[in-house]
């Protein structure tokens, strides 16, 4: 059974594995994932920041008491030169690979899904890498459009 709960401070170090085995799937797909030395460390910090922040959602998705996936999504509002300034971000869902393909994505989706609902977001975003086939399969099954695309040159070797 998945259980899907808001993160503490004693999930931050499950968490922190869980963010470097997807990092390090990533970096599978673009070199340019790979992490610093200290990434973890400040990774870490930065989820303790969101847990605390009411603006922000960090879930853990748990199998049989097995925390074995996570989620950290944020309100984020745009610059007042637009009509709609306020939406829902999701940085981040992370699913280690014993457990991908069982819904724990989409539970966690869904959850944040609800959680901006009931903050009146009407636009949820988020970025997703193009070079990643599994992310970008998994977000086009959820129904997620592209609306932008970002480019890039790398200027030293």
């Amino acid at each position: 059974m998945i259980k899907i709960k808001k993160a503490s401070r004693k999930d931050v170090e499950k968490i922190k594995s869980l963010w470097c085995e997807f990092i390090d799937f990533h970096e599978r797909y673009d070199s340019h994932y790979k992490r610093s030395k200290n990434g973890a460390k400040a990774f870490g910090g930065f989820v303790t920041s969101q847990i605390s922040d009411r603006n922000a959602l960090v879930l853990i998705a748990q199998v049989d008491k097995e925390t074995c996936a996570y989620l950290l999504a944020r309100l984020e509002n745009r610059p007042p030169v637009f009509v709609e300034t306020r939406y829902g971000m999701i940085y981040d869902i992370a699913v280690s690979e014993k457990y991908r393909r069982n819904g724990i994505g989409e539970k966690l989706y869904n959850t944040a899904f609800e959680w901006f609902q009931k903050r009146k977001v009407k636009r949820i975003e988020l970025n997703v890498s193009i070079s990643n086939p599994v992310s970008m399969k998994f977000w086009t099954k959820i129904g997620l459009k592209p609306y932008y695309e970002r480019r890039f040159v790398n200027i030293a070797n």
